[in-house]
This record gives structure tokens, sequence and C-alpha cells, in this order.
């Protein structure tokens, strides 16, 4: 799933945004906490969808934010219960997709898409100490493959 962005990596950053404002209308009305679980549930099974492991970690660590400066705030036994159900909803949802096994990789296993991350990092400075002022926009990708990049590497 990519939501036209070309990349499922950039759509999960901004379904994990979304979630995470999405809780502004608990703030709201009542049945503002209700439409941010339901929006959730909903935006939780995109997310799965796109498989992006940073979008989940986004999405996770920011709920936990909102979890922690909301722990004063009553909680009823009602949305607790909704919230777990919520929770095992998008479990359920990410393992018939098999998400775990992407989320998966690059711990249990080799991960290519990991691999070609930390070569970017690596030679990033580099980059930078070769061109001061940049390479142009939209060109630092092409500067990478045709100067930095090994001749032998295997691509995703």
């Amino acid at each position: 799933m990519d939501w036209g962005f070309d990349n499922p990596n950039k759509t999960a950053t901004l379904i994990a945004e979304i979630i995470i404002a999405i809780w502004g209308f608990s703030y709201i009305k009542k049945w503002g906490w209700w439409l941010a679980l339901i929006s959730s549930c909903i935006l939780g099974g995109c997310l799965i969808h796109t498989f992006s492991r940073g979008g989940l970690i986004a999405a996770l660590i920011g709920l936990l934010i909102l979890v922690i400066f909301n722990y004063s705030r009553a909680f009823s036994l009602a949305k607790f219960i909704a919230t777990g159900i919520t929770v095992l909803i998008v479990s359920i949802y990410a393992i018939y997709l098999t998400a775990p096994d992407r989320y998966a990789q690059g711990i249990l296993k080799e991960d290519l898409s990991i691999n070609n991350r930390i070569m970017l990092w690596k030679m990033a400075p580099a980059m930078m100490l070769d061109a001061p002022g940049g390479w142009g926009i939209g060109n630092s990708g092409n500067a990478f493959m045709r100067w930095y990049q090994p001749l032998v590497h295997n691509k995703v």
C-alpha cells in the first residue's frame, strides 16, 4: 500500500502521524474518544498493510507518549476493553497478512533493505564532504550509485 507516494514507507509515515493526530478528537467531545479508537483501528490496518517497520515503530512510540501524558485522565473499563479488542483486531490482521515475517527480517535473518540503508548512512558523511553545496535536487541517489556504491552490490 502506498497511497500514491511511490513508497510504502512514506505512506506509513503519514498514517502514523494521522493515527497520533486523530487522538485530538478525544479532547473535543465524549464520542471523540470512540471516533479516535475506531479510526486508529482502521488506520492501524492500513499501516500494517504497508509492511513498514519504521512506520509501525513511529506509531507505537507516538501512541505510547500519548498514553504516558494522558495517564491521569479517567479511563473506564469499557474503554480499556475496547482498546484491548482494537489491539487484538490489528494484531490478528497483521498475522493474517504475514506482516510479522517482514518485521522480523533483519533480526532473525539478513535483510538487504537494512543492509542498503546502513551502507548509505556510512557513505553520507563522505558524500557531504565531497559536495558541501549538495549534489543538486534529486541527484544524490545518482551520485551515490555512480561514485560511492560498491561495484559488487546486492540490490533489493
